[in-house]
């Protein structure tokens, strides 16, 4: 922050200096990362919440789209532009120009720590961001998050049993038809579409991960 960097010494046209040279990169108004910024768009975002969070209260938790990020969840077409938190109130919310918070009911065992942040649960994250965007993007979520790969993959049933906590919220229906679509066999964006491709074409249902045995016919 700018404010670290001149209580340690450093002088406004130093600190210009170490951005024009590329030993600084701004993150946003005030807000720096040493050297340049990742040209990976996951790898940026989890920076943009690190810095937004210096300038939010420190009720709010990383949630939504953000959150998934963090988790290290596939994620398929879903903006991340900004970032997005959650904040226990009943009020309050307000999307601006980088940052989008969400005031809503967050008990204390839908938050966790990942690498220091505080964060949705992967059950609440899953919820959250399915009751928000369109159903292709949800089944693409909620796969990764039940993948076998995952050693900390959850339950379909506990994906149910997140949107089931508060079933009046906007967008339950359409989250709910998701998480049932969703199958943790899919391990990647392009199975977890291709699934949704055949459902639509009213093609029978594939089988995920089918292993084929060859025979070695070779004298």
């Amino acid at each position: 922050m700018r404010s670290q960097l001149l209580a340690a010494g450093f002088t406004d046209d130093e600190v210009r200096r170490l951005v024009r040279e590329g030993r600084l990169s701004p993150l946003r108004r005030g807000i720096y990362v040493g050297g340049p910024l990742p040209e990976d768009v996951l790898a940026r975002h989890v920076l943009q919440v690190e810095a937004a969070l210096h300038g939010l209260a420190t009720d709010a938790v990383v949630s939504h789209a953000s959150a998934a990020v963090v988790h290290g969840l596939r994620i398929w077409a879903v903006p991340l532009d900004r970032v997005h938190v959650t904040r226990p109130r009943r009020n309050g919310g307000r999307c601006g120009a980088f940052v989008h918070v969400h005031t809503a009911p967050l008990d204390a065992a839908e938050i966790v720590v990942v690498g220091g942040l505080p964060v949705t649960s992967l059950a609440r994250t899953v919820a959250d961001l399915a009751r928000s965007v369109p159903f292709e993007q949800a089944v693409v979520l909620a796969d990764a998050a039940m993948s076998s790969k995952r050693r900390d993959r959850i339950a379909q049933a506990d994906l149910v049993e997140a949107l089931e906590r508060a079933p009046r919220w906007p967008g339950v229906p359409a989250a709910r038809r998701a998480i049932a679509f969703a199958d943790g066999l899919s391990q990647s964006v392009g199975e977890s579409r291709s699934r949704i491709a055949i459902a639509a074409a009213g093609l029978p249902r594939p089988v995920l991960q089918w292993e084929v045995h060859a025979t070695d016919t070779a004298p």
